[in-house]
């Protein structure tokens, strides 16, 4: 990092730029505690079936002697994004570097996308909340009004 705040490369990285520890790398570790370790192992596994079979297309294609760029372009579950970086990071023998820029943007996409779902979702909360006060309130003063009530 320079006096700026930013890798020699000019690329930050998200996490790293609001003073926040990566969670990708524990994330991506096998058997890591990332956010992704969380909920049923059934869904998880459902959902990451369409990557597993992309990648495992990629592998065998390397092993081919493919360009690893290729497999990504020919397969519709890879963002064109992803693969154009991708075959940049070849051409230019800094995939690493690639690889991880892409990581950056969609960690701050995700970043961006679970602020605003709970920037949705805190009002509705409070409404809940108050709606849930309001029933207590009036379950409390109801057979005290009915009391009063009986009393004239």
């Amino acid at each position: 990092m320079n006096h700026s705040g930013r890798s020699a490369s000019g690329w930050g990285g998200g996490a790293r730029r609001h003073g926040r520890r990566p969670r990708r790398a524990r994330s991506t570790k096998p058997g890591g505690s990332g956010s992704g370790s969380s909920g049923s192992p059934v869904v998880r596994q459902d959902a990451a079936r369409p990557f597993e079979e992309a990648l495992a297309d990629v592998r065998a294609k390397v092993h081919e002697g493919v360009p690893i760029a290729q497999p990504l372009v020919d397969n519709p579950v890879f963002p064109p994004m992803v693969s154009q970086m991708v075959k940049i990071g070849e051409e230019t023998g800094e995939l690493e570097k690639m690889l991880v820029k892409i990581a950056d943007f969609y960690e701050d996409e995700v970043d961006s996308a679970i602020n605003s779902l709970t920037s949705i979702v805190e009002p509705l909360m409070m409404i809940l909340v108050g709606c849930m006060v309001g029933v207590i309130v009036i379950a409390m003063y109801l057979p005290m009004f009915k009391m009063l009530s009986l009393v004239k």
